[in-house]
């Protein structure tokens, strides 16, 4: 008897020491879970911030497009190329230094809008899915993503007042699409070679006034 009975003790501790494992993977399996969430939420908003940046980019070099205008021609350009080499002028005149890839999705695929007519580009956006982290507490001429649902109401267009006239009022962009700054100032196109983007850019949405 006394041999069966520590044999049964045996058997327990043993089972015990199981569910104890199991009970500490299981926590470790969580916490593990918990980090990564969110060290993927801590890479999201540096992303995010990344976007906002280079959206800042493309929304200066079209305000930049506008700026020099020739008389009689458009100011805003058909594509995102035209940004990289201005048709306009008979020498090299760049407005965008390069098509920046999406530090959302990684790709240069970029979502544009255009205006009605579908012969003026008018803003760009981020094609990447999911709603935004960062809700609040932006710049004033992104005051218009604030509280938005999805990165796609995130477009980057020109300052207003650049150019012949307001692109965001005269396109009729969408809410959360509106750019304003105070006194915008056009810097002097640059004159260098052009950098060659990728040929999968154009992903069309086109805008009412």
């Amino acid at each position: 008897m006394p041999r069966q009975r520590q044999a049964t003790c045996q058997i327990r501790c043993i089972g015990f020491t199981y569910i104890g494992v199991l009970a500490l993977v299981a926590i470790l399996a969580l916490v593990g879970t918990a980090a990564v969430r969110v060290g993927l939420q801590a890479h999201r908003r540096l992303a995010e911030q990344a976007l906002l940046q280079i959206g800042a980019e493309f929304s200066d070099a079209l305000g930049r497009y506008a700026a020099v205008t020739p008389r009689g021609a458009s100011d805003a350009p058909k594509s995102l190329e035209e940004l990289l080499l201005d048709p306009r002028f008979p020498g090299t005149v760049r407005h965008l230094r390069r098509i920046y890839n999406d530090p959302l999705t990684g790709s240069k695929r970029w979502g544009l809008v255009f205006s009605e007519d579908g012969e003026q580009l008018v803003g760009v956006y981020s094609l990447a899915r999911g709603t935004p982290i960062r809700a609040a507490g932006f710049d004033e001429r992104f005051a218009g993503f604030n509280a938005q649902a999805a990165y796609s109401a995130w477009v980057f267009t020109r300052p207003a007042g650049a150019g012949a006239r307001d692109g965001t009022r005269a396109h009729g962009l969408v809410s959360g699409a509106t750019v304003r700054v105070d006194n915008p100032v056009a810097d002097a196109p640059a004159e260098t070679e052009q950098e060659v983007p990728d040929n999968t850019l154009i992903v069309r949405r086109r805008v009412r006034p």
